[in-house]
């Protein structure tokens, strides 16, 4: 066995000492980065020239160095157009709104030292609020704003600026409550009505004073509708946009949301299976209701029963035409309709959201429910009665089966009554403007006119007793 000389020990234990040290050394030393590519260096770049350009934090005004100015409530500003505005900001209604928390700079980004220029850039709200910057974006308001219509409501006309409070706070701008106001305060403005000609400039006043109006900003009914719950929030479109809740063929869909009963009747009537099909005739809740002006049937307005009738002839004219001609459309033109319960009108018959083609059989007007629909039928007078077709073209009075042929004589009786009240207007040179009814030149005269003669005499002073041309009093149905 060989053995090492003391210095071969020392010797050998320093070469051992070192070969360990290079080891370490390589593997403690990191790999190469790889070359960053020109693109990524491009882009860099400049984003480090910004970052070293950028004012820090520290230094970027605080909200007291902007209130050490803008609490002045003289402080105004002369914007490009020359129009003097106030910017002064209310520390306490800052601190109340929901933007409270967050400083100054945190909206007015470009802003790093005060005094400032003149006119600051305008906020850009999407920065945090993208979603609804997205939506408004394809409103008719985003849309007119990008086209030029510089006084388009933007989020500042419609939330406030400094002062902004949540949606369900009572104080809001944009609580249900207040909304009408706000909406108003452009759409009842007769400057931007009359600039950018918009067709409804009555729309607020109409809607205060409609069923829904009264039930929300009168009645304090919140879950009734506000401008919003019909036009949508910060997606407003035009009617004649397909995906707007007020497109036509989305109104009942719309109206449903709340009244949902309804609108399942309606999807079932002639209306509402028209409309189902594509058919544009087929009509929906504000043809019959209007838009804004909405009212309760039992308060009259729109839905006064004259009124309801010249609606149904919007689209129904010949059957308007031929049921002016009956007693019923002639009790209805002479009397006061929102007050004659008992004259019978369009819907009286043919029903509200339910109307159906005569054929069907939950028609009102089918031959097994026409009865329950007239009620007071005079006993033994009912037969025939189905094979009535009050708003068709009239028939000759031997046509007439049973009760219809009384219908028929309560129309010439109250013709006859009519050219009475004529003559004697004559003479006393007042003037008079009455259509003679049809039929009128049918009145039996002379001496062989017998049983119907006698018939339209008895029938007269019922006419003459209800008549509310001096009285006030409506004329009754003939049911």
């Amino acid at each position: 066995m060989r053995t090492l000389k003391p210095h071969s020990w020392a010797a050998a234990l320093l070469a051992l000492l070192l070969a360990s040290s290079a080891t370490a050394a390589t593997a403690s030393k990191p790999a190469a980065a790889p070359a960053p590519a020109p693109a990524a260096v491009a882009k860099a770049e400049p984003a480090a020239a910004a970052a070293e350009e950028a004012t820090p934090a520290e230094d970027l005004p605080t909200n007291e160095d902007c209130l050490g100015c803008h609490d002045d409530e003289t402080l105004t500003e002369t914007l490009p157009d020359g129009k003097e505005i106030s910017v002064y900001t209310d520390p306490k209604k800052f601190d109340a709104s929901v933007h409270g928390s967050l400083a100054c700079v945190d909206c007015h980004s470009t802003l790093e030292e005060v005094p400032h220029d003149d006119v600051l850039p305008k906020v850009d709200c999407a920065s945090c609020h993208e979603d609804e910057a997205k939506d408004y974006a394809t409103s008719i308001h985003g849309m007119s704003k990008s086209m030029g219509a510089s006084a388009a409501a933007g989020c500042a006309d419609c939330h406030g600026k400094h002062d902004i409070l949540a949606a369900d706070d009572t104080e809001s701008r944009v609580y249900k409550m207040n909304l009408p106001k706000t909406c108003a305060s452009c759409h009842s403005s007769p400057g931007l009505t009359k600039e950018y000609r918009m067709r409804y400039p009555e729309a607020p006043d109409q809607y205060s004073e409609s069923i829904h109006g009264h039930a929300l900003l009168k009645m304090g009914l919140i879950v009734a509708p506000s401008c919003n719950d019909c036009h949508g929030v910060h997606n407003i479109r035009r009617a004649v946009d397909r995906s707007s809740p007020i497109n036509h063929a989305n109104i009942a869909k719309t109206c449903g949301k709340c009244h949902v009963t309804v609108e399942k009747t309606y999807e079932g009537s002639i209306h509402g299976q028209l409309l189902a099909k594509g058919d544009p005739r087929g009509p929906v809740c504000s043809d019959c209701h209007s838009a804004h002006e909405i009212t309760s049937p039992e308060a009259g307005g729109n839905f006064k029963k004259l009124v309801s009738d010249e609606r149904c002839g919007g689209c129904h004219v010949d059957r308007l035409t031929h049921y002016r001609e009956t007693y019923h459309g002639k009790a209805m033109a002479l009397g006061q309709p929102n007050r004659a319960s008992a004259v019978a009108a369009c819907f009286d018959c043919h029903g509200y959201h339910d109307v159906r083609k005569q054929d069907d059989p939950a028609s009102h007007l089918s031959p097994a429910n026409i009865l329950g629909t007239c009620q007071e039928v005079p006993p033994g007078r009912d037969r025939g009665l189905h094979r009535i077709h009050p708003a068709r073209e009239p028939h000759g009075q031997q046509e007439l089966p049973g009760a219809a042929r009384d219908v028929r004589v309560h129309d010439l009786a109250l013709g006859r009554h009519l050219r009475v009240l004529r003559a004697a207007h004559a003479v006393l040179a007042v003037p008079l403007r009455l259509p003679l009814p049809h039929g009128l030149e049918d009145l039996p005269r002379g001496q062989g006119a017998g049983a119907d003669r006698r018939r339209v005499v008895h029938a007269l002073p019922a006419a003459r007793a209800h008549a509310p041309l001096h009285a006030g009093v409506e004329l009754p149905s003939c049911s």
